[in-house]
């Protein structure tokens, strides 16, 4: 039987049933030359001597296929069919795929389940990455993979963009990351914001995926205030409200980000005003819609120093936890430490789950009361106190006051960057001295 997953019929994941329950998520939104689409189901399969057809569930992932000894089975093999041959055979159902070291004889059902089956494997044989786009040089090497510059083989298309090539390593790493991979391609496929990173294509081979998205020149939040000889509250203010729109945005689809940190904040180029995009949907998910508690979150993900206290003590949470995010990057950026601090993770759990937020004067003497006050509204410990993106975006400092603030932050902005790598890299936040 055959499982279009593109065409509607995804797997079981949570995250995307809730989507499809949503009812407001075009996550089947094209792509302009990979698909990343999903066809599955069972076949049977003629043996190479004996001929004897054997029942086989295949999976056409973008171009590669696994055979699985059944649903949910992991699988006896995968293979690239980049640039394979297919064509209908001559008995009922037949199908042939020539693979460059083996060919398959296939049997569908039906005639419209064969006819499916050759459009899909035509398709993915022509998905070839080179095909479309040229290879520019490396930008970043992360733990899963490498970034590289890229530019389309459309002499109309002058747009830059970038690759992310992720690595799909052994089986057991394949496993562990498979569901994040799948999630971020979900989610970004079917999401159109100004303020957000837009995803162009998608390709596989039985080694690699390839994410092609767009270029933001000016790299991180981080490189592009360091660029800005004075750095105040009128620059952070303007890139604040593009990223609370971005959430907004995303709140309103259920979409939790959850990962919201300065490094996910790029901009587009580095001269004032900047226009910043949000990054890494890695780790997203879907939240229940209000009268729906069963599917509220509650799984423990996230960069440590920006987990909202409902994380930390084990509670579900919702999209409260991004606006929490936001308030320890804001009060970060406006006054180069963190709101809550401890020579431990644990220790500095506690601070945020326990000590009342203070803005030392050292730190804050240049900062707004206006950005103070949205901040403690950000950082309120009760998630149903705290301000939505909504609420953020209509804020009298976001709206009103900091975009014309004459306030300048005593903070070297090249210092940002650095501080916030190491922290993040020791695990511990910052002894705040």
């Amino acid at each position: 039987m055959l499982n279009p997953v593109a065409a509607g019929k995804r797997r079981p994941d949570r995250t995307m049933e809730l989507m499809d329950r949503r009812g407001s998520f075009n996550a089947s939104a094209q792509l302009r030359h990979g698909t990343g689409s999903v066809l599955e189901g069972y076949l049977m399969k003629a043996g190479k001597a004996t001929k004897m057809k054997v029942r086989r569930f295949l999976r056409l992932h973008g171009a590669v296929l696994s055979s699985h000894k059944d649903q949910g089975a992991p699988p006896s093999w995968e293979k690239s069919v980049l640039e394979c041959k297919v064509y209908a055979g001559t008995k009922p159902g037949q199908l042939f795929v020539e693979m460059a070291d083996r060919k398959l004889e296939l049997f569908a059902s039906s005639s419209e389940e064969q006819e499916a089956w050759v459009r899909a494997f035509e398709d993915a044989s022509n998905q070839s990455i080179k095909k479309h786009y040229m290879f520019g040089k490396e930008i970043g090497v992360g733990a899963f993979g490498s970034v590289r510059k890229a530019k389309s083989r459309d002499e109309n298309d002058t747009q830059d963009y970038v690759i992310k090539i992720i690595e799909k390593g052994d089986a057991d790493k394949r496993a562990k990351h498979t569901k994040y991979l799948e999630r971020e391609v979900f989610i970004m496929r079917g999401i159109r914001h100004k303020n957000i990173v837009r995803l162009y294509d998608i390709f596989e081979t039985d080694e690699k995926l390839y994410f092609v998205m767009e270029y933001c020149a000016g790299g991180d939040l981080f490189d592009g205030l360091a660029k800005q000889k004075r750095l105040g509250e009128a620059e952070v203010a303007n890139v604040f409200s593009q990223l609370f729109s971005a959430l907004e945005y995303l709140h309103e689809k259920g979409i939790v980000h959850r990962d919201i940190k300065p490094a996910n904040f790029l901009c587009t180029g580095t001269e004032p005003p900047l226009t910043a995009k949000l990054t890494d949907f890695g780790l997203s998910g879907m939240v229940a819609m209000e009268d729906d508690e069963e599917y509220m979150m509650a799984t423990h993900v996230g960069t440590p120093f920006f987990l909202a206290p409902e994380i930390v003590a084990g509670h579900q949470y919702d999209t409260k936890i991004d606006m929490w995010a936001m308030g320890v990057s804001l009060y970060y950026l406006l006054s180069g430490k963190f709101p809550f601090v401890g020579k431990t993770k644990e220790l500095a759990f506690h601070e945020a789950m326990n000590r009342e937020l203070e803005f030392p004067v050292k730190y804050f003497a240049t900062v707004s009361e206006d950005a103070k006050d949205l901040i403690a509204g950000l950082l309120r410990k009760d998630p149903k106190l705290r301000l939505s993106a909504t609420e953020a975006l209509n804020h009298r400092w976001t709206s009103e006051v900091g975009p014309n603030s004459q306030y300048e932050i005593t903070t070297d902005p090249r210092l940002l960057k650095h501080e916030s790598i190491k922290n993040e890299l020791d695990g511990i936040d910052l002894l705040g001295i």
